[in-house]
């Protein structure tokens, strides 16, 4: 009989020729790393690099992707390849040559995004690069889902990475804020304003209250001092000839309370017709934010809600409690107590071009404007009056009716949609309309087609 050949010419069994796979999609061929369990393979593409990977890249397919070949090439059953049992840890990424570009694709603010970075690169590589596409600092950035586990340091090599489901990783989802949309909270600050109980006092208690602040001229000393050190800072500039609007956040625009429903109750956290109402007025005016509310929870809100990536307007800046300004103020018994209120003389100091003339004030409490009626009972006029109207905002606030997302009837709240209607009628010149009667002028606009 013939004798056997030298074992250097056998081919152990563990070294056999690995199963050859076509892709359907574009006739790729590969071999078989693993076939794992749910329909999917482990596959290492040919020589030839095409739409489906680079040259000898480790990828992952589906078995409805590809087509089993023997070693005829003629093609045979899915079904024939074993599933591999066991965990087996993923093999190695290939090394790919150093002038090569490894592909990363994720999406970031609801647009996708494709990042390249050289293959001979590391982890920190990748993260600059994100950063110069997004402006989220490095340090800032949550890669999830590049690799299984935790993201390794910022000094491994992309190349020897592995994805969740072994091979090359390619998709991530990418969580930061930009440096732009990033308010640095105070917490460490103590000089915060008090934040005033809404229920301890009526509107009543309010408008009296407005009048002692106009005849204070220590107050208007502490709000020239307040406004001096205020800063501002600008996330979109002011167009030239646009009005002023500048909206309070909880219970006027959304109502944010109890969120700890999950994610699922941010379509109810907005007021109804909230998006529209801001397109809208964005046509007529710059619109701002002041919120008696800490930085941390306003870039929770706004961010979260997507207020501020909306193409369809823009907010100038964000002003948070602790631009509110506190004072000192007597109720009708004579007891002294202090509070806080929203000036908008600070802004009308700070930007230049806006002023009472041109400035709006929507908010769901009393307590942060006064009317000139109740300011002034005597008829005098707030002309009349020792210190500047400017504080307390006359004549530039709307009060609308708080919004509770718990209400049954929260769903039907139209309140957006006449505010955005009055809003239009009187963005030529604000300063001459009764805001008191702003639902009524509302009220005939819509029954007039406006």
């Amino acid at each position: 009989p013939a004798a056997p050949p030298p074992a250097a010419a056998r081919l152990p069994a563990s070294r056999a020729a690995p199963q050859q796979i076509r892709i359907d999609a574009t006739g790729r061929l590969g071999s078989v790393l693993q076939k794992r369990q749910r329909g999917w393979w482990s596959v290492e593409l040919d020589g030839n690099a095409g739409p489906d990977g680079a040259a000898n890249q480790q990828v992952s397919l589906r078995s409805t992707q590809i087509t089993l070949l023997d070693a005829a090439g003629a093609e045979m059953p899915v079904s024939t390849m074993p599933v591999s049992k066991g965990k087996k840890k993923p093999a190695p990424a290939p090394a790919a040559a150093a002038d090569e570009e490894m592909e990363f694709r994720t999406n970031f603010q609801g647009k996708p995004l494709v990042l390249r970075v050289r293959a001979s690169g590391c982890v920190a590589d990748l993260k600059a690069a994100i950063q110069d596409e997004t402006a989220v600092p490095a340090k800032r950035q949550k890669l999830i889902g590049l690799v299984k586990g935790q993201l390794p340091p910022d000094d491994r090599p992309l190349a020897g990475l592995v994805g969740p489901r072994g091979g090359v990783p390619e998709k991530f989802v990418l969580m930061g804020t930009p440096d732009h949309l990033l308010f640095v909270d105070p917490a460490d600050r103590d000089d915060l304003p008090e934040v005033l109980d809404d229920m301890d006092f009526s509107d009543a208690d309010y408008f009296d209250l407005a009048a002692d602040w106009h005849r204070s001229q220590r107050n208007e000393k502490l709000l020239r001092e307040f406004t001096a050190k205020t800063e501002i800072n600008w996330i979109t500039p002011r167009r030239e000839g646009k009005a002023c609007l500048v909206l309070d956040l909880d219970h006027t625009i959304l109502d944010f309370s109890r969120i700890q429903d999950g994610p699922t109750a941010l379509d109810a956290v907005r007021r109804p017709h909230l998006q529209a109402f801001l397109a809208r007025a964005y046509q007529h005016y710059d619109l701002v934010v002041w919120s008696q509310t800490s930085w941390r929870w306003l870039e929770v809100k706004l961010t979260s809600l997507g207020l501020l990536s909306n193409a369809a307007y823009k907010f100038c800046f964000v002003l948070d409690k602790s631009s509110m300004f506190r004072i000192v103020s007597k109720k009708k018994d004579g007891s002294e107590f202090r509070h806080s209120v929203k000036p908008l003389q600070l802004i009308w100091t700070k930007c230049e071009g806006w002023d009472a003339s041109n400035t709006v004030h929507v908010d769901d409490l009393s307590r942060n404007f006064a009317r000139d009626r109740a300011t002034d009972p005597s008829g005098r006029g707030v002309a009349a009056m020792p210190f500047p109207t400017q504080a307390l905002n006359p004549k530039s606030g709307i009060k609308c009716r708080a919004y509770h997302r718990d209400r049954a009837d929260a769903g039907q709240d139209t309140e957006l949609l006449g505010l955005a209607r009055y809003l239009a009628k009187i963005a030529a010149a604000p300063a001459t309309f009764d805001h008191g009667d702003w639902r009524k002028v509302a009220k005939s606009l819509r029954e007039g087609g406006g």
